[in-house]
């Protein structure tokens, strides 16, 4: 019995540690390995106050410190990092785009990506996730009315890569 016994603990401890290897983690290399998540999480949060607390003066500078940490938000960050994009964008698209010049491509790409997180917390299934972006897509046409031609270009690359986003 105590054998049993023995060997069904040896089994439950072998199968934890093989459960514990087998969940994904971030890759240790050089850029992560270094990150103090707590103070990381921190920064994230003070640089979305910082986007919207800015003036026109600033605000170009706090969206770039804000898309830095793109490629490191998980869990409850990315959350509110992607919900903050999502509604960042839809309030406020033109102050979004004043301060962007038609080089700044890959920050619309990446705010493009986060923005999609929320859009796919809030669709259940893929008739929501159109419906979104439909409702999302007539408010940046009707928004394009103040936009200047650089703008409109980069509405139409945000809309057009949240579409690709939301849907791969």
């Amino acid at each position: 019995m105590k054998r049993l016994v023995f060997s069904v603990i040896v089994l439950l401890v072998v199968s934890c540690k093989k459960q514990q290897t087998d969940i994904p983690r971030k890759p240790a290399d050089s850029k992560t390995a270094k990150i103090d998540w707590e103070k990381f999480e921190r920064d994230v949060f003070q640089s979305i106050d910082s986007v919207e607390k800015a003036s026109e003066q600033t605000r170009r500078q706090h969206l770039l410190k804000l898309m830095e940490y793109s490629d490191n938000v998980d869990g409850s960050v990315s959350e509110a990092y992607g919900m903050f994009a999502f509604e960042y964008m839809e309030k406020y698209p033109k102050l979004f785009f004043e301060v962007l010049t038609s080089t700044d491509t890959a920050v619309v790409r990446k705010w493009a990506k986060a923005s999609s997180g929320e859009v796919l917390i809030l669709a259940e299934n893929d008739h929501q996730k159109d419906s979104i972006l439909k409702l999302v897509q007539n408010h940046h046409f009707a928004q394009r009315k103040t936009f200047n031609a650089v703008e409109t270009e980069l509405d139409k690359l945000y809309l057009e890569k949240l579409d690709a986003a939301i849907h791969r």
